[in-house]
């Protein structure tokens, strides 16, 4: 059984047709590896913004399809706000803004860096960083870019927002998911309303109550939308 790396994903190569069908495309530097079974991954090719730290330096050793993962957060994060979160192609810049959105790299990580002078400099510009709230990122970049979103949906899903970034944007791939995990996640979920997370904040939460309750009324066979409006 093998599985596919892409190794290049971003929003140019991926394409969505009237019915939401989802197609990538530029298979060009992806390949195929066996599961369970370590290989090295050559890098050949241009780095670009949505490439993990392991694609960017030079590294010792070998990485699988959690490199995928990284620029799937991206994307994600992409989506919802409307531009990049990095809008940099220089590899220099690009691992400068990572670490100080993400924080300190594991030493495990550092260790695979093959050039001691990168090593060096990465190991010590990342220990003055710790990592961001990402969401609380999203809401300032929303409110300055004037995107029009669904507050009370963005409200509803934060913390599952909150746990998919943190858990696809990690420099150690070991703490990043895996694809069948990232698939079931549930913010990638349609969740009942039963099943959503309420606000802390009390009356923001009666307000998702009722935004509730408003959804399964509209959605009932016998429509009794119109009597909730008075």
């Amino acid at each position: 059984m093998s599985q596919l790396i892409h190794r290049n994903l971003h929003p140019d190569n991926i394409f969505i047709d009237v019915s939401n069908k989802l197609t990538l495309s530029d298979f060009g530097n992806a390949h195929s590896i066996k599961l369970y079974e370590n290989k090295t991954i050559p890098s050949e090719y241009s780095p670009s913004r949505y490439m993990p730290l392991e694609q960017l330096i030079r590294f010792r050793g070998e990485y699988d399809e959690k490199v995928d993962i990284w620029s799937t957060g991206l994307i994600i994060w992409e989506m919802i706000a409307g531009r990049p979160l990095f809008s940099v192609d220089s590899v220099c810049e690009l691992l400068k803004f990572q670490i100080e959105y993400f924080g300190r790299i594991d030493e495990c990580i550092l260790r695979k860096i093959s050039s001691e002078e990168e090593k060096q400099y990465l190991e010590q510009y990342s220990s003055t960083f710790e990592r961001r709230d990402m969401v609380e990122i999203l809401r300032a970049q929303l409110l300055a870019s004037n995107v029009r979103i669904d507050k009370m949906s963005l409200v509803e899903r934060e913390d599952y927002l909150r746990d998919f970034i943190n858990r696809t944007l990690q420099f150690n791939p070991d703490s990043r998911m895996s694809a069948l995990t990232s698939l079931s996640h549930p913010f990638l979920q349609t969740l009942h309303p039963w099943e959503q997370a309420l606000p802390k904040d009390e009356k923001e939460a009666l307000k998702a109550l009722e935004q509730h309750i408003r959804k399964e009324i509209a959605a009932a066979p016998i429509n009794l939308g119109e009597n909730m409006q008075h």
